[in-house]
């Protein structure tokens, strides 16, 4: 403020001409002064370098934080999780891949999830009697998966081949084989398993409609059960 100007508030009894000269003289000083130069901004002084900078790197209480010339917060300003070197500046920990960032400022990786498998198949029953060529059921599969293996069971020792026949909602009721001249079988067995070729590995879509057929002529079994193991894709 110019020194020839009263900053006190005008006193009881002032005229008003009084006051409207020293607000005119108060003006015509600060414009002087902008036009010279003279005035500097305040909010200058408070910016990187300025005289009255109001950020800081060194880290302290109730501080406000700046980058140094690295261009990195100063070790202190945060919690340091991991570092390359002493006192260097806090980073965060390696982002896990696939993983996500916890509240507490860690990565962690998404649990895997649990592989979601199923079993479906058909009963085989001659009544008594031994069983005979021909289809012995239909499934609709529920939602796309892989064939994983299967497990051809008997209520005794014999011989039997069974075939996995596909088809959508559209083609039905044409169905094709999905084994490849492979089946399922038993020969002179009561169980067998497969886990490689024919069926396995083929993905069936959601909607399929899947047929199990005998073929040739069964030797000896009247029961046989076929189970498909699947897991959901």
């Amino acid at each position: 403020m110019p020194s020839n100007i009263d900053p006190t508030l005008p006193k009881q009894g002032t005229s008003f001409a009084d006051v409207r000269t020293q607000f005119t003289t108060a003006r015509d000083e600060i414009t002087a002064l902008q036009a010279g130069g003279g005035m500097i901004h305040h909010a200058g002084t408070h910016q990187h370098g300025g005289g009255d900078e109001v950020a800081t790197s060194t880290p302290s209480a109730n501080a406000i934080p700046k980058a140094e010339i690295s261009g990195q917060i100063a070790a202190g300003w945060l919690p340091i999780t991991s570092t390359s070197a002493a006192g260097a500046a806090p980073m965060l920990p390696t982002p896990a891949v696939g993983g996500f960032l916890r509240d507490d400022g860690n990565w962690a990786n998404i649990p895997t999830p649990v592989s979601q498998e199923d079993l479906f198949g058909v009963s085989m029953d001659g009544s008594g009697a031994v069983l005979v060529a021909g289809s012995k059921g239909y499934r609709e599969v529920t939602w796309a998966c892989t064939i994983l293996s299967w497990t051809l069971l008997a209520d005794a020792a014999g011989s039997i081949v069974v075939d996995v026949l596909r088809s959508t909602y559209v083609d039905w009721p044409a169905t094709v084989t999905i084994c490849g001249g492979v089946y399922p079988a038993l020969a002179v067995a009561q169980k067998a398993q497969g886990a490689a070729g024919g069926c396995v590995g083929v993905a069936l879509a959601a909607g399929d409609v899947i047929e199990f057929a005998v073929t040739g002529v069964p030797v000896t079994l009247t029961k046989a059960w076929l189970f498909l193991r699947v897991r959901r894709t």
